[in-house]
């Protein structure tokens, strides 16, 4: 037993020796002219928004810039480390380089990173849940072969529901979806949000249809 975890200490050892001496560089295989990409920041500046509204803006948009740069466990970039373990791919071979290849994780480049696209799609998003008038705009940061990139939102003012009514005809099928009304999701004084009329449109597509409407379409 005792040999047994000399073996294992000794395995963990190298292991960590190897990472470490893998982990001088992690860069080491970043195309010249490139840059590692180690994520994205999002900041809302907008002095007209609460920090409650700015924090709940953050919560909901942080994870949307993408590419999602190489993962981490404890601030450490195991599987960058174990790939960089193996060199080269185009020029070295073996075993071991192989297996260290298919257990890691190439570097995500600076390259790979379209800043006019996540701005896009950080501004659709804000729009879709009430902020019509937000803007969004970006920029990446390079230092040694290293790209970190911020997004800067000014989210305005949330539009919220007045009111909501059922403009429907004398119909059979117009009454019906009139008589959906009393457990409608679109509520006066809530945030306009998209996915939540999405939502009302299928309720009534399925109350309707457990009625017999069958070929009711909730377009």
């Amino acid at each position: 037993s005792e040999l047994r975890m000399l073996n294992k200490i000794y395995a963990t050892g190298l292991i960590t020796m190897m990472l470490c001496i893998a982990g001088c560089n992690t860069t080491r295989l970043v195309p010249k002219g490139d840059a590692l990409y180690t994520g994205a920041t999002v900041k809302v500046s907008d002095s007209t928004v609460s920090k409650k509204e700015k924090n709940k803006v953050l919560d909901l948009t942080e994870h949307l810039p993408r590419p999602i740069p190489n993962s981490k466990f404890l601030g450490i970039p195991f599987k960058l480390l174990f790939y960089n373990l193996a060199g080269d791919p185009k020029k070295k071979k073996g075993f071991l380089r192989k297996f260290f290849r298919k257990i890691g994780e190439p570097p995500v480049l600076l390259s790979s990173v379209n800043i006019d696209n996540n701005t896009k799609v950080l501004q659709n998003f804000l729009e879709n849940i009430g902020y019509f008038h937000a803007e969004a705009s970006g920029d990446t940061k390079v230092k040694k072969k290293r790209a970190h990139a911020t997004y800067t939102l000014t989210p305005g003012v949330v539009y919220k529901i007045q009111n909501v009514t059922f403009q429907v005809d004398s119909s059979a099928l117009g009454r019906a979806i009139k008589d959906t009304r009393a457990k409608s999701i679109l509520l006066p004084g809530d945030p306009f949000n998209l996915d939540v009329i999405k939502g009302e449109r299928s309720r009534i597509d399925a109350v309707l249809k457990e009625e017999g409407y069958y070929y009711f379409s909730p377009d």
